[in-house]
């Protein structure tokens, strides 16, 4: 009698532990892949999962605005944070598909200017800076205005084909990096953007990804362009010679985690993102990727030799032109239609 009442109870710890296991709390993020999962990985999920017992499982994806209509649309919810750019966050937004940010908890004072919006908080920043190979010119273009001077740096440049290079052109043609997003606004600034750029046209080769960019520079395609922090700190550490020119002037941009509307998981994302937001777990995203983060303290916890890769630290943000995701969601359409008729033409 005794050896069937130990049988039974080691068969109902059994049920219990699978029932626990079974039972474990999930957490469902999209993100982009390859190297920025790498990274988030490294600073936040591990760590996250070690500290909270929570599976994390994780879903690449573009994070198109179009995916997260259908999810809510249908209640089917895939994604409790999804990684999204600016513009798909506005929409999104506006839209009622992604969850208010709760601030309460979070660290607002140690984070950047504009890290939290309505709907979410910046998870990485990156810059298309002026860019040049070192190793195939002495003397570099300091402004976008030497940038577009063919005559004292002759040859091609790379540019990428994108409504961002309008404010390439502005920079180059004397205006103020706060005043773009007016004068754009303007038929005669928008003009006056594409007349910059008839001066420079037939010495553009123009990129449209990361590695069209490097690859132009590095094979003396151009000695001087636009490239992304990122690919151009990518490419040094296997021993190339491209440097950036941040003092230009140089289009600031970001992605941000958002919550989706309908998520039965909200409680625990948020407790994400407030965990992703610690000083230390920025730090080592930054060691594992050269993108910027929200959190202001964690630049003090890299080396000084990071911290100039990086397009978010004091000394580089005085020369950002932050992107303007209300603007584009206006303009966008509009100014790629003519941008792209012009490079067509």
């Amino acid at each position: 009698m005794k050896q069937k009442k130990i049988v039974i109870s080691l068969l109902a710890l059994g049920v219990a532990s699978f029932a626990t296991v079974s039972h474990a709390e999930e957490l469902n993020i999209s993100s982009y892949g390859g190297a920025d999962a790498a990274a988030y990985k490294a600073a936040y999920w591990d760590s996250f999962e070690k500290d909270r017992g929570v599976k994390i499982n994780e879903t690449v994806s573009d994070g198109s605005i179009g995916k997260i209509r259908s999810q809510v649309a249908s209640g089917h919810i895939v994604w409790d944070i999804s990684q999204v750019d600016t513009a798909n966050m506005t929409i999104g937004c506006a839209e009622g598909l992604l969850e208010p940010i709760d601030t309460s908890d979070l660290p607002v004072d140690d984070l950047l200017p504009d890290t939290i919006t309505e709907c979410g908080i910046a998870s990485e920043y990156a810059g298309t800076v002026l860019t040049y190979n070192a190793d195939l010119i002495d003397e570099a273009p300091k402004s976008w205005a030497e940038f577009w001077d063919t005559d004292a740096f002759p040859g091609k440049r790379c540019l990428r084909r994108n409504t961002e290079t309008l404010v390439n052109a502005l920079l180059a043609d004397g205006a103020d990096g706060d005043e773009i997003y007016d004068i754009l606004e303007t038929e005669e600034g928008v003009e006056r953007a594409f007349n910059k750029l008839d001066e420079i046209k037939g010495d553009i080769v123009w990129w449209e990804s990361g590695t069209q960019q490097i690859q132009s520079l590095l094979s003396g395609e151009c000695a001087i362009g636009s490239a992304w922090n990122g690919r151009v700190a990518d490419a040094n550490a296997e021993g190339n010679n491209l440097k950036l020119v941040w003092e230009a002037g140089y289009y600031l941009q970001w992605d941000s985690w958002t919550i989706l509307a309908g998520s039965p998981n909200q409680e625990l994302a948020m407790e994400f993102l407030q965990y992703a937001l610690d000083p230390e777990r920025q730090a080592e995203f930054m060691k594992n990727i050269t993108y910027g983060v929200a959190n202001a303290k964690a630049y003090d916890l890299i080396p000084e030799s990071l911290q100039e890769q990086m397009p978010t630290t004091k000394d580089h943000l005085q020369y950002a032109v932050a992107t303007n995701p209300e603007f584009w969601l206006i303009h966008g359409d509009e100014l790629n239609a003519k941008f792209q008729d012009w490079v067509a033409h």
